[in-house]
């Protein structure tokens, strides 16, 4: 777990930040090569990354990922959480959002999305034993 305090949040509130799999492995790796005189998990030559957009940049362009922006990966990983079966109130947790109206902004549904929501609700209607279609009354 990482606690981020106040100062270092966005919406200035603290967080918790659970590390499982891949994440955790990266820290802990980098934990272990910053040395003991280094401050910093993330740094340039024991010297703190002042200017993050000029470090992302720099990834982008080695990951060969042209065009790629900090918020892109924030709305990926919403839509993951949705995706991989979250509850809203986690997803909104997990990705610091401070309102649902600002996490909905995030939550992108596509046309894949659709098309696989509309395979669940016609599975479900599958499953439905004995149910009748009953016209509606027409009114005059």
């Amino acid at each position: 777990m990482v606690r981020l305090p106040a100062e270092f949040s966005k919406n200035k509130k603290p967080r918790v930040l659970p590390l499982v799999d891949a994440l955790k492995d990266i820290i802990q790796r980098r934990i272990k090569a910053r040395g003991v005189i280094c401050p910093y998990i993330f740094h340039r030559k024991g010297k703190q990354i002042k200017l993050f957009r000029r470090g992302f940049n720099t990834a982008v362009k080695t990951a060969a990922l042209a065009g790629l922006v900090p918020h892109d990966m924030r709305r990926s990983a919403v839509r993951n959480y949705r995706k991989g079966g979250l509850s809203e109130t986690e997803g909104i947790m997990l990705s610091g959002h401070k309102t649902r109206s600002v996490y909905d902004r995030y939550n992108i549904i596509d046309e894949e999305n659709s098309r696989e929501a509309m395979k669940r609700a016609q599975e479900y209607l599958k499953q439905q034993k004995g149910r009748k279609v009953i016209p509606l009354k027409r009114y005059a």
